[in-house]
Parts: structure tokens; sequence; C-alpha cells
């Protein structure tokens, strides 16, 4: 189209963003965010997914073999949480069973 002699052209945009209204909407675009971030990005996202767990975990006053045994699932799994060497997907499903379990 043109307008008063200036070219306009449509410019789509793909990626980069998601609406997010529920749980599951929060999974999809974790899960496509952790294909554009590099292996250290990553890791450092899911590390800082497991610094939020400890922080809850020392509110609620319950160590981590507590955690573990009330969320069912091993303590070495949330020490990788912890270290980042867990797929984010993994990490999310970590963080969505604590929120279950203690709300």
């Amino acid at each position: 189209a043109r307008a008063e002699g200036v070219s306009i052209h449509v410019a789509m945009g793909f990626g980069g963003w998601h609406e997010v209204n529920t749980p599951q909407d929060l999974q999809r675009a974790w899960n496509d965010t952790a294909l554009f971030l590099s292996a250290e990005d990553t890791r450092e996202q899911v590390k800082a997914m497991g610094s939020c767990l400890l922080s809850e975990a020392n509110d609620l006053k319950r160590p981590l073999p507590i955690v573990a045994k009330e969320l069912n699932v091993s303590l070495e799994l949330l020490e990788c949480l912890l270290q980042g060497n867990l797929e984010v997907s993994d990490a999310f499903d970590v963080i969505r069973k604590m929120g279950e379990v203690y709300a």
C-alpha cells in the first residue's frame, strides 16, 4: 500500500511472545523459551528456580529431605535442581508440585 508517497509493508513477527493464562500456558512458555537459551543460560535459569524452591522451603521451615518426601520426589532430584542440572520442564514440574502441596 502507498500513503502519501510512503511504502507500507506487512511485517509478520513470530516467537518471543506468549500469552499466559493457565498453568499449561506457562509450561508451554517455559518449554519454548528453553529452545532459545544457551546451555549455560538454561542452567542458570534452572538454578534460579532451585533458589526459589530453597527459599520457600526455608520459609516453611522444611529441610530438603522433608520437602522431597512431601513432594514425592527424590532428594537427588532437588539437589540437581539447586545445581541447575535439570531440564527446564522437569524443574517446572518440581515447582508446580511444590505449589500444589504447600498451597
